[in-house]
């Protein structure tokens, strides 16, 4: 059983607003388990790492909802393009940093992965608890969407929008997948596309 005492520091109180002058911590295995206004009377013991905090203020670990460990680069297009490896291997300065900062539990909201928090979590690397998020989801055109602008993509069933008509393009999409319906849909082919798409998703239903 690993254990650690702070000793004398200022104890931050959140739930209060308040500091606690000159308290002691006690942590057995990650948890605290004592906070006292007076010294803690904790046997010698060859796993107990003490630790003198006077002056210092000893506070609970920050978290930080929304981050990217994994972002090394600031452009996140050339981010992504990097070999797995060698994105992991920049994350670890990232996530090193943020625990020095005082940040114990980190939200992922995309890129990193289980086996990144897994390692710190066995002690592999130093770094605060993350809950990753898994693959980064993003709107069309959005900072996770690094197609160009040329690309031509056809709709899916659900993309249809007004002024269908005026894109000869997304008309002729359009009209391959209502041939690609049942007859009993096809009724809906000379009807403006959205009202036809408001019965083709009623009736899969």
């Amino acid at each position: 059983m690993t254990k650690i005492l702070l000793q004398g520091g200022n104890v931050l109180d959140p739930a209060h607003g308040s500091l606690l002058l000159r308290h002691d911590v006690l942590i057995e295995n990650d948890r605290i388990v004592d906070v006292s206004a007076t010294p803690i009377d904790a046997p010698n013991a060859s796993d107990m790492q003490r630790i003198d905090v006077t002056g210092k203020t000893v506070m609970p670990g920050l978290i930080d909802c929304h981050v990217h460990v994994l972002a090394s680069l600031a452009n996140l297009g050339a981010n992504a393009l990097q070999p797995g490896s060698l994105t992991s291997i920049r994350a670890l300065p990232i996530v090193e940093a943020m625990l020095n900062r005082g940040f114990t539990t980190v939200r992922d909201a995309g890129g990193a992965d289980w086996g990144l928090a897994q390692a710190i979590a066995i002690g592999l690397v130093p770094g605060p608890r993350i809950f990753p998020s898994g693959k980064a989801l993003s709107q069309t055109g959005g900072h996770g969407d690094f197609r160009p602008r040329s690309d031509v993509l056809e709709p899916c069933s659900c993309a249809f929008r007004a002024g269908l008509h005026l894109n000869p393009h997304l008309r002729m999409t359009w009209e391959r997948q209502r041939d690609k319906v049942s007859p009993l849909l096809r009724t809906c082919q000379n009807v403006n596309p959205l009202q036809s798409l408001v019965v083709l998703r009623i009736s899969i239903r």
